[in-house]
């Protein structure tokens, strides 16, 4: 996108990607420049808090075209450019208020790229000509602004998006060096050569009453389950140390299956009830996915968007969103609640980029709620330093305990370390299929392998093995993982192998748990804990088996049964408590 520098009576300088518009332009520079090289060009001339000039200048018009001149040459562009001024001059394209109203609405909180306008401009139903003039009108009465995709300064390069500057990649253009910023093109490439529109939080407002069917105070007759007296303590909890004391995030540590994310819905209420907008975010999509149907059956009559990258975005008012954590990052100052599921999973933990969007996403009052049966070490000791409030919830909502995993000593490996195909000796196979074909007897088996490539591996094997039984998998990049994974909820396969992308968010009734290469050095303490956490999480099935296939036990295998023993033991002290 090509801005145009303005200048106007007052002589005040602005960029515009549609000066015709602009009714207090005096005179408009052509042609354009990518928004990037403008600022970057003219910063020796402009104040860093708006676009006015340093100091009277005896001939400003030739002084922009000489810098921008001196810049493109120091850059070595391509492009043949001859700068002059032409009188400023209105444009007959009208403002339709209605839509401008209906647009503002349906992107509040947003920061939305330059790729993304023609979709928006094709579930709005106009031209993105006309996107671009409501857009540019936003910023004109102050509802949002123009910024580079990716910023320029003596230093380097920034993506505005993700606040990156480590994995920018250089490449010629017609301008000069650009830049891609290759840490968030997950979610799209951007270049320095686009432009972002970011929403301005100030302006934010809802135009219509939400709608709620729940009284924010009750917490146990109307939600999809029914409280237990520690669900029903642990909400009551969060309201008061989010709402009475103001606690700018608050730590949420249960058990696995002892239905966390329900206890944040009378929470949820209070702040939709309140007018304010809410996240509910995870960092994986089948978290994502699994919290979004039951939001929608515990808030009827609230407006609820998913945001996962496996969907079709909605460009339209919420009051309820649901996102993974690199959704965040399109999001700017918007949200009074975040409620932040698995914390401690990847790939959220440990990247700088996703902490980023995380609290850039918040208001600048806004409060989290971090949810996880596993916090991370820098978690637990914000927690015990008094920085981050802490609720226990050890107790599973149906009050039996975590299933303590089994070590099977099984000498699995690999021969060659660059080939995934295991050698099983007919030992080790006539073992694996009596603790597997015992297992099975109790329900559906969900089998665990540390590495992408052993999931088709041991599906063959798997169905060779127990060529009767219904034998499939998936992992991150299968493009028919949900449609497989939701099958296996229904119960539909009988054994079903996948990644560590299945040790959270998913509940299988009756399914038992088996980890094969168990002492593999991906495998840490909450990630095996996680794993064993699969089980058991039902009322129909409160209980289940859980095994660890290796040829050792590792400290991680050792950690994670002394984890869950612990947590047993908490459990066993509060249910005295609660007795």
């Amino acid at each position: 996108m090509l801005f145009y520098v303005l200048i106007d009576k007052e002589e005040v300088m602005r960029f515009s990607p549609v000066p015709e518009m602009d009714k207090l332009s005096k005179k408009v520079l052509r042609p354009g420049l990518p928004l990037s090289y403008l600022q970057y060009y003219l910063k020796d001339l402009i104040s860093s808090d708006k676009i006015t000039f340093k100091k009277k200048l005896q001939n400003i018009e030739t002084s922009i075209i000489n810098q921008l001149v001196k810049g493109l040459k120091k850059d070595e562009a391509i492009v043949e450019t001859q700068f002059n001024w032409q009188e400023g001059f209105q444009s007959k394209i009208h403002l339709n208020e209605e839509i401008f109203s209906r647009i503002i609405t349906a992107i509040q909180g947003r920061l939305i790229t330059e790729g993304e306008l023609p979709v928006i401009a094709r579930t709005i139903g106009i031209s993105e000509k006309e996107l671009l003039v409501i857009l540019n009108e936003a910023v004109s009465r102050g509802f949002g602004d123009w910024l580079p995709a990716i910023s320029r300064n003596q230093a380097g390069w920034i993506c505005e998006r993700c606040n990156s500057n480590n994995r920018i990649q250089e490449w010629p253009s017609l301008y000069g060096q650009a830049a891609t910023c290759k840490e968030c093109d997950i979610l799209g490439a951007q270049t320095s050569l686009q432009t972002i529109f970011k929403f301005n939080p100030a302006n934010l407002h809802l135009e219509q009453p939400l709608l709620l069917d729940h009284d924010e105070d009750q917490l146990d007759e109307k939600w999809s389950i029914q409280f237990t007296t520690a669900q029903a303590n642990a909400a009551k909890k969060l309201i008061e140390y989010t709402e009475e004391q103001k606690a700018r995030e608050v730590l949420l540590w249960a058990a696995c299956g002892a239905g966390k994310t329900e206890v944040s819905f009378p929470l949820i209420a209070r702040y939709l009830a309140q007018k304010k907008k809410v996240l509910f975010t995870a960092p994986r999509q089948d978290v994502a996915h699994d919290v979004h149907p039951r939001l929608l059956k515990n808030f009827p009559k609230v407006s609820i968007k998913l945001m996962s990258g496996a969907v079709v975005q909605e460009f339209k008012e919420s009051a309820l969103t649901v996102s993974t954590t690199h959704q965040t990052l399109k999001f700017y100052r918007y949200f009074d609640l975040i409620i932040f599921d698995e914390v401690d999973a990847y790939p959220y933990s440990g990247s700088a980029v996703l902490n980023h969007g995380l609290k850039t996403a918040l208001s600048e009052s806004g409060q989290i709620v971090y949810l996880t049966a596993t916090p991370s070490d820098e978690l637990i000791k914000k927690a015990s330093s008094g920085q981050c409030p802490i609720i226990r919830l050890p107790i599973r909502h149906h009050g039996h305990h975590l299933p303590l995993p089994q070590w099977v000593k099984i000498p699995l490996k690999v021969d060659n370390p660059l080939k995934t195909e295991p050698t099983l000796s007919g030992n080790v196979t006539e073992s694996l299929d009596t603790i597997l074909r015992e297992v099975m007897l109790k329900g559906p088996l969900l089998v665990f392998v540390p590495l992408v490539a052993m999931v088709t591996e041991w599906i063959k094997i798997l169905q060779k093995m127990f060529p009767l039984k219904t034998v499939d998998g998936s992992w991150s990049y299968d493009p028919k993982r949900r449609e497989k994974v939701n099958s296996f909820q229904e119960q539909k396969y009988d054994i079903f192998l996948t990644t560590s992308i299945l040790e959270r968010g998913i509940t299988v009734p009756g399914v038992q748990v088996v980890v094969l290469y168990a002492d593999h050095q991906i495998y840490d303490v909450r990630s095996l804990v996680q794993m064993a956490g699969r089980t058991g999480r039902t009322i129909d099935s409160p209980t289940g088996t859980v095994i660890f296939l290796a040829s050792s036990e590792t400290k991680s295998m050792k950690d994670a049964r002394k984890w869950i023993q612990e947590q047993n033991t908490f459990a066993k002290q509060e249910e005295v408590q609660n007795a």
